[in-house]
């Protein structure tokens, strides 16, 4: 049982029903999140992310301490987090990548599914082929080549703009907007998510520094809000998904501690700027515990 109460972070992205239609797998049916969260409730002591880690870096003993987060700022946070975390008077961290907020474009990725929709896959599969040399058998291995060989949010706006159309901005109904943060500012602390949610690996430096230093920046304006800048978790977040400048420029952007996605429990050895986090996904609660002992 000595895993089940080491220190955790985990995380989710989506609290909603019809988690059969979500396209990634990351969804959590409103009941079940409930449950969930009962669980962590009742086995964990749940303290604020910030908390945590300065506990965790004073070497504090933090046994049986547990951080709840969440990335993107999708708009079920709103309807389904907020007021569980009133019910139970916790407090969660928000990461956010800063255009959803600045500019309410789509996040890459969604528009590349919503293109998907409204002009079919063999389409974007021939006009992919054409910009980029390579030939694409599935939709599926097209996402994963542009995740690590491109700027993803530039191709993906580059292929909208060869497809002649429009590319897809959200109007207050997929992901949150600056009054719902407001509204939910009692129960999360806000922190960035880089700028455009691109996969870190394949950029450059000054692209890398863009999605740091800009969402730092961004975030960091904002009045109203309990915003912590200080705390800052990668786009997709694994070890492939890194790149060698990442740490510089975090140090540079006045970055103290930065999550990944690689699951486990946080070790007093653990890296600053790798910290692990557990993905909570569509999990009964026997899963769950099993989970939390695993990890």
């Amino acid at each position: 049982m000595f895993n089940f109460y080491s220190p955790k972070i985990v995380y989710y992205h989506k609290v909603c029903p019809n988690t059969g239609n979500d396209r990634f797998n990351l969804g959590v049916e409103p009941e079940l999140f409930n449950r969930q969260l009962d669980f962590f409730f009742r086995y964990y002591k749940i303290l604020p992310l910030s908390t945590l880690l300065k506990k965790w870096e004073d070497g504090e003993d933090i046994s049986g301490c547990i951080s709840i987060t969440f990335d993107d700022g999708y708009k079920d946070l709103a309807e389904f987090v907020y007021p569980a975390a009133k019910r139970l008077g916790v407090k969660f961290a928000l990461f956010i990548p800063v255009s959803v907020l600045k500019d309410r474009e789509y996040l890459w990725y969604d528009a590349f599914y919503f293109l998907k929709a409204a002009v079919g896959e063999k389409r974007i599969l021939l006009s992919l082929e054409k910009m980029t040399g390579v030939h694409f058998t599935s939709f599926q291995k097209a996402f994963t080549y542009i995740k690590y060989n491109f700027n993803n949010y530039k191709i993906i706006k580059a292929l909208y703009k060869k497809l002649g159309i429009e590319y897809p901005k959200d109007q207050g109904k997929i992901y949150l907007t600056f009054k719902d943060l407001l509204v939910m500012k009692e129960v999360f602390e806000y922190c960035p998510h880089s700028f455009y949610h691109n996969c870190f690996r394949p950029l450059s430096r000054d692209e890398i520094e863009q999605e740091i230093v800009g969402s730092v920046d961004y975030l960091s304006k904002l009045e109203g809000l309990d915003v912590n800048t200080q705390i800052f978790a990668y786009p997709f977040g694994r070890k492939q998904d890194m790149n060698n400048s990442s740490y510089e420029i975090l140090k540079q952007a006045g970055v103290e501690f930065s999550l990944s996605a690689e699951g486990g429990s946080i070790r007093r050895w653990s890296d600053r700027f790798f910290i692990p986090r557990i993905g909570i996904e569509q999990w009964n609660i026997w899963y769950l515990s099993l989970a939390m002992i695993r990890l």
